[in-house]
């Protein structure tokens, strides 16, 4: 057995300003947590990402481990 890391994307940002930019755009919070975790693709999902990095988002990697049998 061996262990692997699967890495993830995603933008941290605080729930309020989620909230102003679901807000903002007429969309749910749920859409914009989707963009920010990268589980969705396109052109709303890349203007949520550069809004929440223009309100001050920081760019993280989750890294959890996997064992591959």
């Amino acid at each position: 057995m061996t262990k692997v890391a699967k890495k993830k994307k995603y933008i941290s940002l605080p729930p309020e300003l989620k909230r102003q930019i679901a807000a903002d755009l007429g969309c749910c919070v749920e859409v914009v947590d989707n963009a920010l975790n990268y589980k969705t693709e396109g052109d709303r999902p890349e203007e949520i990402r550069r809004i929440a990095k223009e309100m001050g988002g920081v760019d993280g990697i989750k890294i959890r481990w996997v064992t591959v049998h």
